[in-house]
């Protein structure tokens, strides 16, 4: 028992006198721990599960990447604690203690961290997590309020996780110790640096990995493969950031110190020669803060841009208020029933519809019976097109072919076209096409020019993943004569639909009204599919009724990311903080040693100064370049959530970028003032030295 209070006394004591260390990575810890608790309970949140199956998916994957950069930031900070206090571990080895002893002392010092980081983590998830729910809540727009309750299986869970991440790290530290002496250790503390040597094949392998990183994201089209290769490109522009600080940064600063003209200056040759030293040590941090500050970018620029486009997405996907479909696939084994049948289906829906919504005291402001015919297939140069007899959404995706009479595009578009007989009115969307002819099979039909509508009229008639032809016929005749050229093509019983509509908007507003009135036409009015006849499914969209589904999961993409990006965040101001501690530590002696040679005090202070401001917006300014060439592949990748127009995600990672440069500014202003305030002390040892301004004291 005495022995254990001289250990607890000795761990209390390093603790107190590393507390410049200590207690940001404690606040740190909390901050993780808190952050896991909280995403942890939304996934055990009944709500959530029943709810969302998606948002609990995501949620989750939130939870995990929480947990796994949890993981990496407790060993990261404990090998520099390591680091630290090597020359202590030493000295408690020679004062008598043995080996298991100092790891008994390690012991200790771990259970009060991880007593109160625990403790801090958890009591704060407690307070923060009704505030963070509330977000969620009303990111949602869910009609009905999800309530945070603190759960034992959950507060369990994080503690033996965490609990289990301080003990890893402890054996780490204990190992460490056991794989040399005392006067090993107190040799590297005081030993001199060697010079760092450039790596020219880990050099070009970087610049061959951002190289293939960025080709990826800039020549990547199509959304579906964005989808493929993104996290290719994540990984390659990963593996070249840490190639490019390991040995490019000390490729550039030797070719400094080779131009005899500029490193044979005073201010030139400290900032170049200390970078340089630097660089061995610290490379690997830098490009730690570089990848983190590049991920708290692109997430929270994503995420932001997916929530805040979610009403223009729900247009996109959804541009009448209500549509009844009935479809038929030509191309399957079923027999087909005629057109006359199926708009006589849809046309008793349609009385259903408007009686009920005039007894619910609403007015419909505009309808439209529409007919389309959707094919999915190979454009040839020739205007020939092949359909598919399956679609497939891996490698390159089918061109769309939408057929539509004169009738039906004036309803959707509001645009009168003359079509002249026997031929057709054709355009592209996204790219323009230009065909003098459409050739299906043995049927072929000239074509002419369609002005097309404004990007907003095009909803409904294309689809934003793949290339889209829209081609206007002047009857249903003409309609069904392409149609059934393409079932004699070979069409696939998905790859060719005919397309029954009726689309109708009412004067119901607010999302509420529109809403009841959705599910009131749905149970009331819209008739069962298991009555519809054979050979016709039967299916019912309504905008207020996805809207949401939408917000749910675009709610919960932008909650996870913002969660994300304080854990990411987090990293980045502990690791900057650490860096900067290490280093005023090294440099201490460095900069004593020049002023006792007799630099004058304003060419080191300058010296430090282009050190500091080098080492601290280099990261930044790698992270913005990352940002930037990964906003290709980003804004196609967009497309799969409904963002067609890329230019909300451009202003969305400017701000961003803004947003986490003022915050990395205000990390630099501070951890620059802690690691000045350090070489202080190196100026206070010589007698004739102020360095950084002021008398030594």
């Amino acid at each position: 028992m005495r022995t254990d209070r001289l250990f607890r006394q000795l761990a209390w004591r390093g603790l107190r006198a590393n507390r410049d260390v200590i207690v940001p990575y404690v606040l740190a810890s909390i901050l993780t721990i808190a952050l896991f608790n909280v995403f942890a309970s939304l996934v055990n949140n009944g709500f959530v599960r029943s709810r969302s199956p998606a948002l609990g998916t995501l949620i989750s994957l939130g939870a995990g990447v929480t947990a796994v950069f949890s993981a990496v930031f407790l060993v990261y900070a404990r090998g520099f604690l390591d680091k630290r206090r090597r020359r202590e571990m030493a000295l408690y080895r020679v004062l008598g203690l043995e080996q298991r002893q100092v790891a008994r002392v390690l012991l200790w010092e771990t259970v009060l961290i991880a007593f109160a980081a625990l403790a801090g983590g958890l009591l704060t998830a407690a307070l923060f997590g009704n505030l963070a729910f509330m977000g969620l809540n009303a990111l949602m727009r869910l009609p009905a309020q999800m309530g945070y309750t603190l759960s034992w299986p959950v507060t369990l869970l994080t503690t033996a996780l965490f609990g289990t991440l301080f003990l890893v790290s402890l054996g780490w530290q204990v190992a460490g110790l056991a794989r040399c002496t005392p006067a090993q250790q107190l040799a590297t503390q005081d030993a001199g640096e060697r010079e760092p040597k450039v790596n020219v094949l880990v050099l070009l392998a970087a610049l061959a990995a951002l190289a293939a990183g960025y080709g990826l994201s800039l020549t990547t089209k199509q959304p579906l493969a964005a989808l493929q290769n993104i996290f290719v490109a994540i990984l390659l522009v990963i593996a070249g950031t840490y190639g490019l600080f390991t040995s490019g940064s000390i490729f550039v600063l030797k070719a400094l110190r080779a131009n005899r003209r500029f490193y044979y200056r005073p201010q030139a040759f400290i900032a170049t020669s200390g970078m340089l030293y630097r660089m061995r040590q610290n490379a690997t941090g830098l490009a730690n803060i570089a990848v983190l500050l590049t991920m708290t970018v692109v997430t929270l620029a994503t995420t932001l841009t997916i929530f805040t486009g979610s009403e223009a997405a729900l247009q996109e996907r959804y541009p009448h208020q209500n549509e009844l479909t009935l479809t038929a696939a030509p191309g399957s084994a079923r027999p087909v029933a005629g057109l006359a049948q199926r708009q006589m289906v849809i046309q008793s829906a349609e009385g259903r519809i408007r009686r009920h919504t005039a007894q619910a005291g609403r007015r419909m402001t505009w309808t439209a019976m529409t007919r389309k015919v959707s094919v999915m297939g190979t454009f040839a140069a020739n205007g020939r097109f092949e359909p598919a007899r399956a679609v497939r959404m891996q490698g390159k995706l089918p061109d769309h072919l939408m057929l539509l009479t004169a009738d039906s595009f004036k309803a959707l578009t509001g645009m009168t076209v003359r079509v002249p007989a026997g031929r057709a009115l054709a355009a592209g969307h996204p790219q323009p096409v230009s065909l003098s002819a459409l050739r299906i099979g043995a049927v072929q039909v000239p074509l002419r020019p369609l002005q097309g509508p404004s990007a907003d009229g095009w909803r409904g008639l294309t689809d934003p993943l793949v290339s889209n032809v829209v081609v206007v016929v002047d009857s249903d005749a003409a309609l069904d004569r392409l149609l059934r050229a393409t079932v004699a093509a070979g069409a696939g019983p998905r790859a060719a639909t005919d397309l029954l509509s009726f689309s109708w908007e009412t004067d119901a507003s607010g999302p509420s009204d529109l809403l009841t009135y959705a599910r009131a036409v749905r149970t009331a009015a819209v008739p069962d599919p298991v009555n519809v006849p054979a050979g016709m499914d039967l299916s019912y969209q309504s905008r207020a009724l996805s809207a949401q589904e939408f917000y749910t999961l675009n709610g919960g993409f932008l909650f996870v990311g913002a969660f994300l990006g304080l854990v990411f965040s987090t990293g980045t101001v502990l690791i900057t903080y650490f860096k900067q501690v290490s280093e005023g530590h090294s440099d201490r002696r460095r900069f004593r040693i020049m002023a006792q040679v007799g630099l004058d005090q304003d060419t080191i202070r300058r010296a430090t100064h282009v050190q500091l401001v080098w080492m601290f917006f280099l990261p930044l300014g790698v992270a913005v370049v990352h940002t930037l060439l990964a906003y290709p592949i980003i804004s196609r990748l967009l497309v799969l959530f409904g963002i067609v127009d890329s230019r909300p995600f451009f202003s969305s990672m400017l701000g961003v970028v803004l947003a986490v440069a003022l915050l990395y500014y205000g990390v630099y202003r501070l951890t620059s003032g802690l690691y000045l305030g350090i070489l202080q002390g190196a100026a206070g040892e010589h007698p004739d030295s102020g360095l950084l301004g002021g008398e030594a004291s």
